[in-house]
């Protein structure tokens, strides 16, 4: 019976993050489709990198570059090939090129876009998959440290993600955008040890933790003209 009790707590602890999960890309599409969606802007990236982090398993790195490499890095590049042979045939169709003709137009806006895509650097929508990937990469890397050197593990993550937004401007050649890989670790981190020391977390502590993050959220929306984690920019 106790065991049948603990399968369906798990049961209904995935359930809950999936349906989570589920949100914060439903939200993401409404922040593309709609002008008036700063609020969503100040917290659906970083509920999806916490969620994202949550199911951080530990286990060898080259397991984990495997499956982040199948489930993440090999279909952003197929969105972004379709992203751009789809930009490629909407121009065609809207200024009436000539498809005998096509090595003379396609050329100069399809080389571009795909030099864009290898250096990362002008990503379409699909910016948070290639995120992700790295950035999950390099969160199980640190994540080697959390018990044998939890001071460094723990300074590593902090001192990565200030890097990541100091580095952030647009004076600096950000390819892959490195600075946003970097400034999301804290947000996989704190997932991941979520996940882990959920059971040992009183359910009164859960909920002064949630009534924090709402505070500082509606401190950031009161106080700040824009927060957001965005393809082309990290913004305060």
């Amino acid at each position: 019976g106790e065991e049948m009790s603990d399968n369906h707590k798990t049961t209904q602890r995935n359930t809950s993050i999936d349906f989570a999960k589920g949100l914060t890309i439903l939200l993401m599409l409404w922040g593309h489709l709609s002008p008036d969606t700063i609020w969503i802007n100040t917290f659906h990236m970083p509920l999806f990198f916490i969620l994202s982090g949550y199911f951080t398993k530990d286990e060898p790195l080259s397991t984990t570059l495997i499956k982040k490499a199948k489930g993440l890095l090999i279909p952003y590049i197929i969105m972004e090939l379709i992203y751009s042979i789809s930009s490629l045939i909407f121009i065609g169709i809207r200024d009436n090129l000539a498809i005998n003709d096509i090595s003379n137009w396609a050329l100069p806006i399809i080389l571009p876009k795909l030099r864009a895509t290898l250096l990362a650097n002008n990503m379409c929508i699909s910016w948070f998959v290639w995120v992700l990937f790295a950035s999950s990469i390099l969160y199980a890397l640190i994540n080697k440290l959390r018990e044998r050197i939890p001071v460094l593990y723990a300074i590593l993550i902090i001192a990565l993600s200030l890097c990541g937004y100091y580095f952030s401007g647009p004076w600096l050649f950000r390819p892959y955008r490195w600075d946003i890989v970097l400034y999301v670790i804290p947000f996989l981190a704190i997932g991941h040890l979520y996940r882990l020391f959920q059971d040992k977390i009183k359910p009164y502590v859960k909920w002064i933790l949630l009534f924090i993050s709402l505070a500082a959220w509606i401190v950031d929306m009161i106080f700040t003209e824009e927060y957001a984690i965005a393809m082309d920019a990290l913004g305060f």
